[in-house]
């Protein structure tokens, strides 16, 4: 019988073995998962101070530029203009952005130009009633006679207020 139950018995070595690992396992997921976490995070910030020192760099030069008379006279002529006596400076505008007038004759209107919920008469009549009532700003939705009520109200208090 003795031989029997040493045939039968179960071994406990590989069991217990397999239960430290996964014990050891279960531990150590989370702190291996911070880690990398952490590890992540080291190499963004060492980017960002990486970029950061490259962009000091760059400053440097630039005040060190400053330094220098001559880069100041040109900054000075480019920036704000000034010539030194003598000179004559012309400057052109919207040089990049200029148009041939046959590209400007081929150009086609947007909608909002060419398309009016009011009769012209009807905008042309506030128009003239708004230049010689005030200096308030022109508005295409109010017609003649509401101009005319809210503009006459406006000017009575504005002139007891003068009083």
């Amino acid at each position: 019988m003795s031989e029997q139950r040493q045939g039968r018995r179960f071994p406990a070595f590989p069991v217990i073995l397999t239960v430290a690992l996964v014990a050891a396992a279960l531990l150590l997921t989370p702190n291996i998962r911070l880690y990398v976490e952490q590890q992540q995070q080291k190499q963004q910030l060492q980017s960002e101070v990486d970029q950061q020192r490259s962009e000091l760099g760059e400053l440097q030069q630039e005040r060190a530029r400053w330094d220098d008379p001559a880069y100041i006279r040109a900054q000075t002529r480019q920036r704000l203009y000034f010539v030194v006596p003598g000179e004559t400076t012309y400057v052109v505008v919207d040089g990049d952005q200029a148009k041939s007038a046959d590209d400007r004759a081929h150009q086609t209107p947007s909608q909002s130009v060419t398309s009016s919920d009011q009769k012209w008469t009807d905008l042309l009549g506030s128009s003239i009633v708004q230049a010689g009532v005030g200096d308030q700003p022109l508005d295409g939705d109010q017609t003649q006679s509401d101009q005319g009520g809210q503009n006459g109200q406006n000017d009575q208090g504005e002139q007891q207020e003068q009083q």
